[in-house]
């Protein structure tokens, strides 16, 4: 974790380049080292499973060889038994060993028993031990006799002996034996002493159900190594153990007869396995299988180190190829590096001309990726930040524009007061009350106009200015207009631009209600909606057409790209001042259908009393 912190850290405090080529770096790292761990594991198992599966495999091929091969012999040995000649000599008596009739009938036994060995050249040996003491043998170059009465025959004491009396009629086997164990007249140097395995019967006469004598079968040791010979690796050792572990047959003689270790270890619930075992700091890999017809267990011993050699070689060359990768990505981070960081220094030198103010600077090469977007994006920045300040400078004109606009309103307010006193005074002495009141709500009128130059007032001063106007209209009208107030209580004193609703509630007049004779109802309606003050000018009148209506939006929407003068009041004049003051998501809509009326909606920031100052020092 402290590498990683500190590799981490080094990332941080690099330069971009740096920082891709290491962080580049560091995940190839990790992800071939992981990868290559995890395929090292894998292809370690696939091997292991391969190599247990084909090992099962062969002890399976020899598991059903030597089962016909012991059928083989079980068949022999069956036949033997139903021989007349067998039969004849298992008549005879021991008191008749000499008679001319045990010689003849010795002789047929000889001559079938020696024939039996021709056709079978792995068998060594074949020996018919009786229960009164007479020995009867014939190997490929000797025929022997022996009367032993006493039973003082090594055979009459071994176990294998017990294990004839013990299976019955079937055929038993017992291995570790040595051709010289049946020498009968230990004649020396008669034949070639080699390894042998028995199978043993317990013989019947046919007319008895005793067991009257044992034929014993000497089989050749190296024909049964013989069958397993092809799973035999110079690296590896295999052989067969009985149900004691005593080694039977080996590939090494030299062990046979001895006790096999590894036997003790075998999982005695299971007929085949595979295992790792650690002999005399030595790691092993132990294959075991026992067989179907012989109570017999085969059994492969191979060093570990040799049973995954082939896996070693394969690690050496992932590690090779773990490094190899390591220096091919430490190139090509370098390089893409390089290729990568080019644009981000061509932005980073775009970003200081700016900074030195060289407004409008854009960078002529765009890679088509993610860097080019960002070109892109800077040089639409840049061209929109000088478009910014143009406009900015229109703005500022308008506004200098308007306020001289303004001002030409204000000239000589005190001329125009006087002008219109001598005026009410002259109607006073005529009693002309309608002119007297006119001029009344006249002078109300032009009061908030010159009293005060500020563009804003409270919506309550807006409301009084409305309800003056709509006084001075129906004194020219005929009372026939009915203006209604619906105003949110907690907005009166909200501040809003002067006499902005006036000129609306003037197109509701003059286009809404004209064609209806100057009767009907304007209402006015004022509520708070997301922290904005949302005005609604309605009227009952004629209403406007489609085409009208999208004049009059397309008029609008046009309308800070219009250089015209604001001289005069209406619609357009009325978007145009509040989105000067306000920006484009404040402004004027209008609704309207034929026969039906026309709503015209605008909406203004919600302005309190502490807001004013900083509202229209950002304007």
């Amino acid at each position: 974790m402290n590498i990683i912190n500190a590799i981490s850290s080094k990332i941080a405090n690099s330069k971009l380049k740096i920082q891709l080529t290491i962080s580049f770096i560091v995940t190839s790292f990790f992800v071939l080292l992981l990868s290559s761990i995890f395929t090292y594991i894998g292809v370690l198992n696939i091997l292991k499973n391969r190599s247990d599966q084909f090992t099962e495999k062969q002890f399976r091929q020899f598991d059903y060889n030597i089962q016909v091969f012991a059928n083989e012999v079980d068949k022999i040995s069956k036949l033997l038994l139903l021989d007349e000649k067998l039969q004849n000599f298992l008549e005879q008596e021991y008191e008749y060993d000499n008679s001319y009739t045990n010689i003849l009938v010795c002789n047929d036994l000889y001559s079938k028993l020696f024939s039996i060995i021709q056709n079978y050249s792995y068998i060594d040996s074949i020996f018919i031990f009786t229960e009164d003491g007479r020995i009867l043998g014939v190997t490929a170059s000797t025929n022997e006799y022996l009367n032993d009465s006493n039973k003082k025959n090594g055979f009459y004491s071994s176990d294998m002996y017990k294990l004839a009396k013990s299976s019955s009629s079937s055929l038993a086997w017992a291995g570790g034996g040595k051709s010289e164990d049946f020498n009968l007249n230990k004649i020396p140097n008669s034949r070639k002493n080699i390894n042998i395995i028995s199978a043993v019967r317990g013989i019947k006469p046919f007319y008895q159900n005793l067991q009257k004598a044992t034929l014993v079968i000497n089989i050749q040791e190296s024909v049964i190594t013989s069958i397993y010979s092809n799973i035999y690796d110079p690296l590896s050792s295999t052989y067969i153990v009985d149900s004691n572990g005593k080694i039977i047959s080996d590939i090494d003689a030299t062990r046979i007869g001895s006790n096999s270790f590894i036997f003790t270890k075998l999982d005695k619930n299971l007929d085949n396995g595979s295992f790792t075992l650690k002999i005399d700091s030595v790691t092993k890999q132990i294959f075991y299988l026992k067989l179907t017809s012989l109570d017999w267990t085969l059994i492969n011993e191979i060093d570990y180190k040799n049973y995954i050699k082939d896996i070693h070689t394969m690690r050496n060359i992932l590690i090779l190829m773990f490094f190899a990768c390591i220096a091919i990505s430490l190139a090509l981070s370098t390089y893409w590096g390089m290729v990568f960081t080019k644009p981000i220094k061509r932005i980073i030198n775009a970003i200081k001309e700016v900074g030195k103010g060289n407004i409008g600077i854009t960078i002529t090469e765009s890679p088509k990726n993610e860097f080019g977007m960002i070109i892109r994006q800077f040089n639409e920045m840049s061209i929109s930040i000088e478009k910014l300040i143009h406009e900015n400078k229109m703005i500022e004109e308008m506004k200098r524009k308007q306020d001289i606009a303004v001002l030409q309103l204000q000239i000589n307010p005190h001329f125009i007061y006087n002008t219109l006193n001598t005026i009410k005074l002259m109607a006073v002495m005529i009693n002309a009350k309608n002119i007297v009141e006119g001029i009344t709500i006249f002078g109300n009128i032009l009061s908030p106009i010159f009293k005060d130059p500020s563009p804003i007032h409270s919506i309550e001063e807006e409301f009084n200015f409305l309800k003056n106007y709509i006084k001075i209209m129906n004194l020219r009208y005929g009372e026939g207009v009915k203006i209604v107030f619906n105003i949110q209580e907690d907005l009166i004193k909200c501040k809003i631009l002067k006499f902005i609703v006036q000129p609306l509630v003037e197109n509701a007049l003059y286009h809404g209600l004209a064609e209806k004779n100057y009767n009907g109802e304007i209402k006015i309606e004022i509520a708070e909606e997301n922290e904005n003050v949302i005005v609604t000018i309605s009227d009952n009148g004629a209403g406007m057409t489609v085409e009208k209506l999208r004049e009059i939006e397309e008029m609008c929407s046009g309308l800070l790209e219009n250089s015209q003068s604001l001289k005069g009041i209406g619609i357009r004049n009325v978007d145009h001042r509040v989105k000067l003051y306000f920006g484009v998501k404040y402004g004027l809509k209008i609704q309207s259908k034929i026969g039906s009326g026309t709503s015209a909606i605008l909406r203004l920031p919600k302005i309190g009393e502490d807001e004013v100052q900083d509202i229209f020092q950002k304007s």
